[in-house]
């Protein structure tokens, strides 16, 4: 059984809105799980890649709002850029025919949990102390 991703105290930005944006993402990288466990209509595939790539440039646009005042707010922005292109690149092997559902569910929960608790966490740490200064 696939390692499904869970929402835990340690990934919290302390910000509500963007918390539950990360929540939302866990659910649809979980979708992506269910697929693998259980291969329903390709159609059911497609539409939680859609719903993915979707929500991310949401999200994406959101967080990026908070961080527009860091002063590392281009790294930041870049690492999101590169993950867009990466999950891209799943989404074209889905369109070959090539998809490793496995693959990319693993690659986006990892990528999210690093992400967040990593770089997220510290950009709103930054910000919370910026502005208290």
């Amino acid at each position: 059984m696939p390692n499904k991703i869970k929402w835990l105290a340690e990934y919290s930005v302390n910000n509500v809105a963007i918390d539950d944006q990360h929540k939302y993402l866990f659910d649809l990288c979980n979708i992506l799980y269910i697929l693998v466990e259980q291969p329903v209509a390709t159609q059911s595939t497609k539409e939680a890649l859609l719903g993915l790539t979707e929500y991310i440039a949401i999200h994406f646009h959101e967080e990026e709002r908070h961080y527009k005042e860091h002063p590392l707010f281009a790294d930041h922005q870049e690492l999101h850029q590169d993950f867009v292109k990466q999950i891209n690149g799943y989404i074209a092997d889905y369109n070959k025919g090539t998809l490793k559902l496995i693959e990319l569910a693993d690659f986006t929960r990892d990528w999210l949990t690093d992400h967040i608790t990593v770089i997220d966490r510290q950009y709103f740490r930054d910000m919370i102390w910026s502005s208290q200064v």
